[in-house]
C-alpha cells in the first residue's frame, strides 16, 4: 500500500523504487504525485462589532466583511441573530457563494431603548472544513445621562421670629447614568435667606447626593 498525506497547499512529487532480480528490469521506478485537495477557508473582519456608548433612540450603524480565502468556493448558509433585540442584522449574505479572494458584508444597526448594556451575535455557518461555524460577536450600551434631583422643590419655612434663625436642608442628586455637574447655587429675592454651600460646585456621581443648607434669618 501507497499512502499520502499532505499537510501543507505545496504539490508533492515522489518515487516509488521496486528492485528485482528481472534481468530486463532491474528497477522498477513509479512517480508519485498528488496535492491538497482544494478546500474553502472562512475569515471574518472583524470578529466582533463594538458599538460603544449611543444615546437612548438613536440607531448606529457597522460593517463586518466576510472574506473567502481558500483556493475553493466559500459556501454561506442561513446566518442567524440573536441576544438583545436593539441588534438588527440589515443586510443578511445567507447562502451567498464567494470564489477565492470575494467578499461580502453583513451590516449591523444598533438602537439602544433602555439603560442595559447589550449583547449578541451573528452566527455565520459555511462549508469550511474546520470552522464552522463563525460567530460574529455584538456589544453596545446607552450613552450616560445625567438627570439632576431636587428635594423638596419647595421650602417653606413658615413663621419664624424675628431675630431667630431656622435651617433647612435641600439635597441635590444624581438619578441618571452620567456624572452630573452642579454649578454653586444662587439665591434671588429677599436678603433675609442665606444658604450655606461648602459642597459645590460638584461633580455628582450617579445616585450620590451632597446636600446644602438653606436658612433664613428674619430681622
Amino acid at each position: 500500500d501507497v499512502t499520502y498525506a499532505p499537510t501543507d497547499d505545496v504539490p508533492d512529487v515522489g518515487t516509488l523504487v521496486i528492485e528485482s532480480n528481472d534481468p530486463d528490469t532491474p528497477e522498477a521506478l513509479i512517480p508519485l504525485t498528488g496535492e491538497k485537495m482544494p478546500a474553502p477557508d472562512i475569515e471574518l473582519v472583524p470578529t466582533q462589532l463594538l458599538f460603544g456608548n449611543v444615546d437612548i433612540g438613536t440607531t448606529v450603524t457597522m460593517t463586518a466583511e466576510i472574506w473567502s480565502l481558500g483556493d475553493a468556493p466559500l459556501e454561506l448558509g442561513q446566518l442567524s441573530i440573536g441576544g438583545s433585540p436593539e441588534f438588527t442584522m440589515d443586510t443578511d449574505p445567507s447562502m451567498a457563494v464567494l470564489n477565492p479572494g470575494e467578499w461580502v458584508e453583513v451590516q449591523v444597526s444598533y438602537t439602544p431603548v433602555d439603560i442595559t448594556p447589550d449583547t449578541g451575535q451573528i452566527e455565520i455557518p459555511s462549508n469550511d472544513p474546520d470552522e464552522d461555524p463563525v460567530y460574529l460577536m455584538l456589544a453596545g450600551q446607552h450613552n450616560p445621562i445625567p438627570d439632576i434631583d431636587v428635594d423638596p422643590l419647595m421650602v417653606d419655612f413658615g413663621y419664624v421670629e424675628v431675630g431667630v434663625t431656622d435651617t433647612f436642608q435641600v439635597t441635590v442628586s444624581n438619578v441618571g447614568t452620567g456624572d452630573l455637574t452642579v454649578q454653586t447655587p444662587v439665591l434671588t429675592g429677599s436678603m433675609d435667606f442665606s444658604i450655606s454651600v461648602p459642597n459645590f460646585p460638584a461633580t455628582i456621581a450617579p445616585v450620590a447626593a451632597p446636600p446644602f443648607n438653606l436658612e433664613t434669618i428674619l430681622v
